[in-house]
């Protein structure tokens, strides 16, 4: 008795010529998802950025409570879910880029971006499955990050600070994570515009913080004016809602845009230089 090979199996997605087909964005996606999770980088990172958003969510919230004991009044200015930002902005946040450029410039560090290449030729697709699964990484890991910074600032404040609101705990939480995940993507675009480490961590810290600080430092008003309009304090705007010239909404907008430019720019790089 011979076997019918005649018709494929129902669910074999075969083409005519009984080479395997089909994947598309969805392929790509998945496999852009086992690549993250499957390497011990991913995990140090994110380990590395809950250890200093705890970190200084405690030393800060230690603090304001000593202040508070002592009668200084920047303690009655201090808030939990500002607490939480701070811990993001100036701690977390870098062990986060590190996580990202390793997820892009790190497969150009170990020649992975050939079978990439291989397995998804279509380079938008690439890019796109990678941003994708990095923005809802980054976003959910950047909610975490607020619950656990307030949870710990709460816990170490005790009764010192400013009352806070339900919704706005919940407003700032969403905050972070939206800029954890924007943030994430103009560094995927970076990241593929470089090809390297160094060059993405530099390119990132310059445009993100040194360009912002440098424009601001001139006291120059067309100049601090522009500096708000950069990725960082755009991110800095979103993330505590009541400074800058503008609210959360603008903000978000400004981050967004970054992030459609950085990845403009990396496909463009990546369709000329390729591997």
């Amino acid at each position: 008795m011979t076997a019918d090979v005649s018709s494929p199996a129902r669910g074999d997605r075969r083409s005519p010529l009984g080479t395997p087909s089909g994947g598309g964005f969805a392929g790509a996606a998945i496999a852009e998802w086992l690549k993250l999770w499957t390497v011990r980088s991913t995990w140090s990172c994110l380990l590395g950025a809950v250890v200093l958003q705890i970190g200084y969510s405690v030393i800060v919230g230690l603090a304001g409570r000593s202040q508070e004991r002592s009668g200084t009044s920047d303690a009655a200015n201090m808030t939990v879910p500002e607490t939480a930002v701070g811990g993001t902005l100036y701690m977390a946040q870098f062990a986060v880029i590190a996580l990202v450029a390793l997820s892009i410039a790190g497969e150009y560090a170990t020649g992975a971006i050939g079978p990439s290449l291989l397995c998804v030729p279509v380079r938008g697709r690439l890019l796109a499955a990678k941003s994708l699964v990095i923005t809802l990484v980054l976003f959910a890991a950047g909610v975490l990050l607020a619950v656990l910074g307030m949870a710990v600032a709460a816990m170490t404040l005790g009764g010192s600070g400013k009352e806070t609101t339900g919704s706005d705990l919940l407003a700032h939480t969403l905050a972070i994570g939206a800029y954890l995940a924007l943030a994430a993507v103009v560094v995927v675009g970076i990241g593929a515009v470089m090809r390297s480490m160094a060059g993405t961590l530099t390119a990132t810290l310059v445009i993100m913080l040194v360009v912002p600080v440098g424009l601001m430092l001139t006291k120059a008003d067309a100049l601090v004016a522009a500096a708000d309009f950069l990725p960082g304090p755009a991110g800095v705007h979103l993330m505590y809602g009541s400074t800058g010239p503008y609210g959360r909404g603008v903000a978000l907008l400004v981050l967004a845009g970054w992030a459609a430019l950085a990845l403009v720019a990396g496909y463009a790089v990546l369709r000329r230089r390729d591997a």
